[in-house]
């Protein structure tokens, strides 16, 4: 198989793959989304973390969340938990990696 084979294929199942996933997953979608726009009316933030490559993506909707999106809007409030290297380290390194988000949320009295 060559090179634009591969590459064909691959379109090719992503297709079938996001066709397949709409019935299923289009409800948690619009449910999660409907979270998020209650949390905001009620003066809430977006609070977003990952692992890997998933941290770039969570840094990445916090950005789209505080600048724009597709079009000119207020900002929205949103923290990237993975965004401070210091505070991940520290934490890390004092208690352990395990802790790095749930220490950054946790603001018990």
């Amino acid at each position: 198989m060559n090179t634009s084979e591969i590459i064909k294929n691959n379109f090719i199942e992503n297709i079938e793959t996001n066709k397949g996933c709409i019935d299923k997953i289009l409800p948690s979608i619009e449910k999660s989304v409907d979270k998020i726009i209650k949390m905001l009316e009620t003066s809430g933030k977006l609070l977003s973390c990952g692992n890997g490559g998933s941290s770039g993506d969570a840094q990445h909707i916090s950005s789209e969340f505080i600048n724009r999106f597709e079009k000119e809007r207020r900002e929205l409030p949103a923290v990237s938990l993975n965004s401070d290297t210091a505070t991940i380290t520290s934490i890390s390194n004092d208690y352990d990696y395990k802790y790095i988000f749930s220490k950054q949320i946790n603001w018990s009295k």
